[in-house]
């Protein structure tokens, strides 16, 4: 009975966790700009998947989480502040140049995957 309950709970949390990471049906989705939220971004701003809201982008050095998808602003990106942790297991990360990164990389020896 036991082996049946973790099973389910199993299986649930494996659904929840991929829909809550996949992309939405757009087809499904009635976009009314009149209900996104007004922004005002120091660094730019990018529409949601759908092309529907305005979001901002992450500034150079804010804290950023690829899991979220926040995407930091053109010629810099999410790494990790600590390269052991991963964003899938709550990881956080700061956005950095691509040069910076890119030079630090080589210099340490590892290879962060960009989005």
């Amino acid at each position: 009975m036991q082996l049946v309950l973790v099973f389910t709970l199993f299986i649930a949390v494996a659904v929840i966790s991929v829909s809550g990471t996949s992309q939405p049906n757009c087809a499904a989705v009635t976009c009314d700009p009149a209900t996104c939220q007004v922004v005002h971004c120091e660094c730019g701003s990018y529409k949601d998947y759908c092309g529907c809201c305005d979001f901002c982008h992450k500034c150079p050095g804010e804290e950023c989480t690829r899991l979220f998808n926040d995407p930091c602003t053109e010629g810099h990106h999410c790494v990790l502040d600590n390269p052991d942790e991963r964003f899938n297991t709550g990881g956080r990360g700061h956005c950095r140049s691509l040069n910076e990164t890119s030079t630090e990389q080589h210099h340490h020896g590892h290879q962060e995957h960009t989005h």
